[in-house]
């Protein structure tokens, strides 16, 4: 099982959408999304494509970033949201695995109702904290854990349905500072061995959310590849040569770095033929059309999850 973590912004959700019919031909690929907008509009799009196709998914009912950092109750389309997710989504998506996410900041009660709540549904726990005393569980317990936040020890302690997720991406403060390659992880080549029934990243953007945008400095393009020799992944960066100060033209930055990347890719364009993202941006490089930094994360995206299902 492969379980990619969105958390979900217009570009991530949309991304999902377009994979969605893909992904439900080998069940390989098991989505994670972390809510962090209180607008439902999207989210329920997405979700009622997954359970049209009959294709599992976490999502996780206890967000915590974007609209729900520090817990706001008393905002009005906070409460709306948690209200619609518990009357209107949940008791009606079968494929829905509901997901509590364990921090430093959980109140332990928290945990005990989700168990409670949830007790005759399969249920993830994604573990970014070490839990001081385990619980006792039910039912059908998926535990994902978090390599940043979780020992090994400690991620021993729970024998069945475990999943380990390791942010692979070395994220740069700025776009300029990417190398042209780098290793990502290995992961998708060791988690059997080290006894995990599957595993997971943050694909191309790390464990980082930011509900930012505008112009850029630099435009850079986030491409993963499976290493030729011994296949683990691999993050290639397509970065514009032109920066400026102040931040402008990312149209004219873009078509820099597209037309990067659209060199390598017909270099070897048999190696790519499973990736429909990539061959957007290839079409990209010919007619320049610029559609916003957005829409190239959302393809960065997908074409990273196109990778890793491709493998399996």
């Amino acid at each position: 099982m492969y379980v990619p973590y969105l958390y979900g912004q217009k570009f991530e959700l949309q991304a999902l959408r377009e994979l969605v019919t893909k992904l439900a031909t080998k069940r390989r690929v098991n989505p994670l999304i972390d809510p962090v907008t209180s607008k439902n509009k999207d989210l329920v799009r997405t979700l009622s494509l997954l359970e049209e196709q009959h294709l599992r998914y976490f999502l996780i009912i206890n967000p915590d970033r974007g609209d729900f950092e520090d817990k706001p109750e008393g905002n009005d389309s906070v409460k709306n949201w948690f209200t619609e997710l518990h009357s209107d989504i949940l008791p009606h998506a079968a494929q829905l695995i509901p997901t509590f996410k364990i921090t430093a900041a959980n109140d332990p009660s928290e945990l005990k109702q989700f168990l409670a709540i949830y007790k005759e549904r399969t249920v993830a726990l994604v573990h970014k904290a070490e839990l001081a005393k385990i619980p006792k569980f039910s039912g059908r317990t998926i535990h994902i854990f978090s390599a940043e936040h979780t020992s090994s020890p400690y991620q021993d302690l729970f024998v069945e349905d475990r999943i380990l997720i390791r942010d692979g991406f070395n994220r740069q403060a700025k776009n300029a500072l990417y190398p042209e390659i780098e290793h990502y992880d290995d992961l998708n080549v060791t988690y059997a061995d080290k006894k995990f029934q599957g595993f997971g990243d943050y694909t191309i953007t790390g464990d980082y959310f930011s509900s930012g945008g505008g112009e850029a400095y630099a435009v850079a393009i986030h491409m993963t590849r499976v290493h030729p020799d011994h296949g683990t992944l691999q993050m290639l960066h397509f970065v514009s040569d032109t920066i400026t100060v102040p931040p402008r033209d990312n149209s004219m930055k873009y078509g820099q770095a597209v037309r990067k990347l659209a060199e390598y890719v017909n270099k070897r364009k048999s190696d790519f033929k499973y990736s429909s993202s990539l061959q957007l941006f290839v079409h990209d490089a010919k007619t320049l059309a610029y559609h916003g930094l957005g829409e190239i994360k959302g393809r960065s995206i997908r074409h990273h999850i196109e990778t890793i299902e491709h493998l399996y």
